[in-house]
């Protein structure tokens, strides 16, 4: 019987599957589809995943917002502070108990003084409170030292400010803002400090802003 001729003849060394004229030999190097993992177990490499900028994390916007609360206790507790430096029966009992000659002069005078103080010690912080927060957003490392620096100040002068808890209650309704402020003040201070420097945040300062 013969064979057709239509038909190739079976090459001895073909393998079996291998199409007829192929070489036998090692199959070709084909791309690994998305989501395979290496031939050892290991995920494939992300060059996305390896020093990659580090998005800003939820404590930082933390940080800026208890920064503006912190601003605005501060100036509430201010303005509350404005109110003692005008009253002029406080600066005549205070005046008395110093020993000092009390005339409308003299007491005109001291409550110039007092308002003056009192304003000053409003604005000034409040610029250092802006120019520290302007350093924070811009995730400037500075902007968190100078922030760490005053709230440190302002919460020690607030508790040294409590040991006139008496005198403060005395005032009535303004002495009980004031003293409700100072706690607000330094537990927000407080707060403050454990989230700037928390390792999250510390590390978002360490790389700056990705522009």
């Amino acid at each position: 019987m013969t064979s057709s001729p239509y038909e190739n003849p079976q090459d001895p060394n073909q393998q079996p599957g291998q199409n007829p004229g192929q070489q036998p030999g090692p199959a070709p190097y084909q791309q690994p589809g998305p989501g395979a993992g290496s031939k050892f177990g290991t995920s494939p490499y992300d060059p996305n995943a390896v020093g990659g900028p580090m998005a800003e994390p939820p404590k930082f916007a933390l940080l800026k917002k208890l920064t503006l609360i912190s601003l605005g206790v501060y100036v509430l507790s201010g303005i509350a502070s404005i109110f003692p430096a005008m009253d002029e029966d406080m600066l005549r009992e205070q005046m008395t108990a110093q020993g000092l000659a009390v005339d409308e002069s003299t007491l005109a005078a001291a409550a110039t003084m007092g308002l003056v103080f009192a304003v000053a010690m409003l604005i000034i912080p409040v610029v250092l409170y802006i120019v520290a927060y302007l350093g924070i957003t811009k995730v400037k490392n500075w902007g968190r030292i100078l922030g760490a620096v005053f709230g440190a100040l302002g919460t020690l002068f607030t508790v040294w400010g409590l040991t006139g808890i008496g005198t403060m209650l005395d005032m009535g309704a303004i002495g009980v803002l004031s003293l409700i402020l100072s706690i607000a003040f330094i537990a927000v201070n407080i707060y403050w400090f454990i989230t700037a420097f928390s390792k999250e945040v510390g590390q978002y300062f360490a790389q700056g802003r990705v522009a």
